[in-house]
């Protein structure tokens, strides 16, 4: 299987829904409709009515929530496959593993960080109080853990670009 295929099927899998949902929103826009989620609202082009249908093509950036992470497996897959070409491993393997390990994982935290983060505020928010809890914990803790997926992927990247050089 070829490498590079599921590295791009992985992510075309992982962005189509989301891509479609803002190409309807550019294109209603050019043509001066009105797309929403709350309903079908009427768009006339050419004396036909598409609403109905940029409704529906509004309503597909939903479906990323089922395919970004079949997407993110794919690309993972296809990331971490051995090259078919490559018959003699160097001693550089484990430092493009160290770094292609820290991609993911800060891939993941920025990915998933605001998932956990709203879970642990929901549960803090029923302790401690909406105010306090949004003001000590929601803001500066999201921030931190984006912050610290972004770190975690530059640090890999960097640790990748270090490992190629050295070739």
């Amino acid at each position: 299987m070829n490498k590079k295929l599921l590295q791009i099927g992985g992510l075309v899998i992982a962005f189509f829904p989301m891509a479609i949902t803002i190409l309807t929103y550019l294109f209603a826009g050019l043509v001066g409709c009105s797309v929403n989620e709350a309903g079908y609202s009427a768009c006339r082009i050419g004396g036909v009515d598409f609403g109905n249908t940029m409704y529906h093509f509004g309503m597909y950036g939903w479906f990323t929530f089922v395919t970004m992470p079949i997407g993110l497996v794919i690309w993972l897959v296809g990331f971490f496959m051995k090259n078919e070409n490559v018959i003699v491993s160097s001693p550089n393997d484990g430092k493009f593993n160290t770094a292609k390990t820290l991609i993911v994982v800060g891939i993941l935290v920025v990915m998933f960080g605001s998932l956990f983060v709203s879970i642990f505020e929901s549960f803090l928010l029923l302790i401690v109080g909406e105010f306090f809890g949004r003001l000590i914990v929601a803001f500066p803790l999201g921030f931190l853990v984006h912050l610290f997926g972004f770190i975690l992927l530059l640090v890999g990247i960097a640790k990748f670009v270090k490992a190629k050089r050295s070739i």
